[in-house]
């Protein structure tokens, strides 16, 4: 399965849901990425595609994931897929890297930061870095009236279960060409092509 990912900002037309994407079944659309896809084998989780997390990069600087926490799931179609999130102690670490970010009070799990910013987050799982772009982790301002802005990434879900400890949703997947292969059993991604971005 092929998948790609559409990105509008700024779009005061937008409905919910919007359409925006590709979805193709039994193979890949060739058009939407450049190169080869990277394949990684997905971990011994039988209930979601996912892969272990090596290392992220925020604003430059590289974090080493928890090791008995870095399984990620690739997550297209539910609730979470809104988000990136992980564990509380490595989330926390991110965010402790964006100047003037904070939790927001009350919240479970959300940071904001200043809108003005960029945040420049890669993602890798120990082959290629994975860059997601920085309206991607500016989910809007935290009001109306506010300067500071909701943050991509949060605090992991517990429903994701016990061995899964990330879940990466549309903040990661607008990024890249996703290709989920049954034999054998991998996750690939692609670099978007001009078209596909």
């Amino acid at each position: 399965i092929g998948l790609s990912f559409t990105r509008r900002r700024n779009d005061t037309l937008l409905g919910d849901p919007e359409p925006g994407g590709v979805f193709t079944f039994g193979g890949t659309n060739t058009s939407l990425y450049t190169g080869d896809i990277e394949f990684m084998p997905v971990t011994s989780n039988n209930t979601y595609w996912s892969l272990n997390l090596s290392t992220i990069t925020v604003q430059g600087h590289s974090l080493s994931v928890t090791t008995s926490t870095n399984q990620a799931a690739i997550i297209t179609g539910v609730d979470d897929a809104f988000w990136i999130s992980g564990p509380p102690a490595d989330v926390k670490a991110i965010w402790a890297l964006v100047p003037n970010s904070s939790e927001i009070f009350g919240s479970s799990g959300e940071f904001q930061f200043p809108c003005s910013t960029s945040v420049n987050i890669n993602i890798s799982f120990g082959g290629r870095s994975w860059s997601i772009n920085p309206d991607d982790m500016n989910l809007g301002p935290v009001n109306s009236d506010s300067d500071q802005c909701v943050g991509g990434i949060v605090y992991g879900n517990a429903t994701l279960g016990s061995s899964v400890h990330w879940s990466l949703g549309l903040p990661f997947l607008k990024n890249v060409y996703t290709v989920l292969r049954q034999n054998p059993p991998s996750v690939g991604f692609g670099e978007l092509s001009a078209l596909g971005a």
